[in-house]
C-alpha cells in the first residue's frame, strides 16, 4: 500500500527530473552525523504544501521510522531495511523506488 510523501527542493536543482526518470529517490548518510551514520532517503510526510517548492510522490516502502524535520512530520528510509536498496554505482547512497504524483 503507498503512501504519500513529498520532498522541498527549488525547482532549478533537478531532483524531481531525476526522480521521475530512474523511478529512485536516493539518499546518503545525514550531515548530522558527518558522514558516519547509516544512509538513509528522508521526506516530508503528506503531500507538499502549495506555498512550497518541491514534489510530492509514493511509495510502497514503508519507512523505517519516523522523525519531525523542523517541526514537521517526516519519514527516514535506512540503509539495511527492507525496501531500501543500496546504490551499486555508489556505496554511499541508498535509493527507495517512487514514483512522482506531482510537482
Amino acid at each position: 500500500m503507498s503512501k504519500e510523501y513529498h520532498r522541498r527542493v527549488p525547482k532549478t536543482s533537478g531532483e524531481q527530473r531525476m526522480v521521475e526518470a530512474t523511478g529512485y529517490l536516493w539518499g546518503k548518510s545525514p550531515r548530522i552525523t558527518a558522514g558516519n551514520g547509516p544512509a538513509c532517503v528522508k521526506a516530508f510526510v503528506g503531500p507538499l504544501p502549495p506555498d512550497q517548492d518541491g514534489y510530492t510522490f509514493e511509495t510502497d516502502v514503508a519507512p523505517t521510522r519516523h522523525r519531525k524535520f523542523f517541526g514537521i512530520d517526516g519519514a527516514v528510509w535506512e540503509d539495511g531495511d527492507a525496501g531500501v536498496e543500496d546504490v551499486p554505482e555508489n556505496r554511499a547512497f541508498v535509493r527507495i523506488p517512487v514514483r512522482v504524483i506531482d510537482g
